[in-house]
């Protein structure tokens, strides 16, 4: 599994915003939000979430995406279609998240040269790992962080320790958990 930050969008804008439920005005926003990321935020006031806006490229297994896929607030995904892309060359063991046996990858390339995308598809193991451009929010991302943590495939884990220790997100993930401690950060760091 490859995992990539891409851009992370919308934070002082989310928490001005956020202020703005506290009472301040535009010309006050800033001064309230700093005082928001040192005190924390209680659970109505984290809608703002939904307005941090995350482009991640993950390469990940079939068989993780499918998992993935049941996420489907506020994402949106670009891919190199396996349709058009799988029949271009030949695979090869870098192509899957575990070594698949070479027969296998003989039988799936014989298909390729066949020009039998059919065969090719209903052959693939399911370790064939793809390539997407995912653009979703910081509450889908924490959200599912809450949900995976402990799942029991691995590249679960390794994706919610990324999404954790994403910059910015570090603070985000405590305020989301109520984690009071002190930020000593300004807002234009956000």
């Amino acid at each position: 599994m490859k995992l990539t930050l891409m851009a992370m969008s919308g934070i002082r804008e989310s928490l001005v915003g956020v202020s703005l439920y506290r009472g301040s005005n535009l010309d006050t926003a800033n001064v309230t939000a700093l005082k928001l990321l040192k005190t924390g935020l209680n659970s109505g006031e984290q809608k703002f979430l939904e307005s941090i806006i995350v482009h991640l490229c993950i390469t990940a297994p079939r068989y993780w995406w499918q998992q993935a896929d049941t996420y489907r607030i506020c994402i949106t995904k670009q891919s190199g279609s396996t349709m058009n892309s799988i029949m271009k060359r030949h695979l090869v063991q870098s192509d899957f998240d575990d070594e698949i046996d070479e027969g296998v990858l003989d039988i799936l390339n014989s298909f390729i040269d066949d020009k039998n995308l059919r065969k090719v598809k209903a052959h693939l193991p399911e370790s064939y790992l793809q390539t997407r451009v995912v653009c979703t929010s910081m509450k889908t991302l924490l959200y599912i962080v809450s949900q995976r943590r402990t799942h029991r495939l691995e590249q679960w884990t390794e994706f919610c320790k990324f999404v954790e220790d994403m910059p910015m997100n570090i603070l985000l993930y405590k305020l989301k958990m109520n984690d009071r401690s002190n930020y000593k950060g300004t807002l234009d760091e956000a």
